[in-house]
């Protein structure tokens, strides 16, 4: 009994290093360049209001870790400085968005906000992930349970235009 319970411990170890939680982290500044300490940084998810707050530190970068796969509003706001909005943030599995932010020194209340869409490309780390909707693939014209390599057609990133692949059935 105590080996059957060692040997599941030891299998199980692997399985503690799957993360399926995003981040989003980045470094505020002003239009001078310089680091701004202290900023409020408030991430609030779009499909379920869920909201994380935290500030910068001295070196004026934050990190918000532990975010669900999804879109993401964030309103970056600290004293003297104009209330920032970027709308459509997305978080994909195990990724890292990075989004840096340049602060404009506000002479009245006044609020900017930036509706276009982050750049997709992931330049933190070489690692890819996808999140696929479960009722796409149900509805997908094509049989994606057949042969897995149907599936790199889903990934905006992969052209699968200039192979063939061959199945033995």
């Amino acid at each position: 009994m105590r080996r059957l319970l060692i040997a599941v411990l030891l299998l199980s170890l692997p399985l503690f290093g799957q993360e399926f939680q995003g981040t989003i982290l980045g470094r505020i500044t002003d239009s001078s360049g310089a680091v701004v300490p202290d900023v409020q940084v408030t991430v609030v998810n779009t499909e379920t209001g869920a909201s994380t707050a935290t500030k910068t530190n001295a070196q004026g970068n934050y990190r918000v870790p532990f975010l669900l796969p999804g879109n993401y509003r964030v309103l970056i706001e600290h004293a003297g400085f104009r209330k920032m909005e970027r709308q459509n943030v997305r978080v994909s599995m195990a990724t890292e968005t990075t989004l840096d932010c340049m602060l404009e020194v506000s002479a009245a209340a006044e609020a900017v906000t930036v509706t276009a869409a982050p750049s997709a490309l992931n330049t933190s780390n070489a690692e890819l992930g996808q999140v696929v909707e479960r009722a796409y693939i149900e509805n997908v014209p094509i049989s994606l349970t057949r042969n897995v390599l149907n599936n790199i057609s889903l990934d905006a990133a992969v052209d699968a235009s200039g192979g063939t692949y061959t199945s033995n059935g």
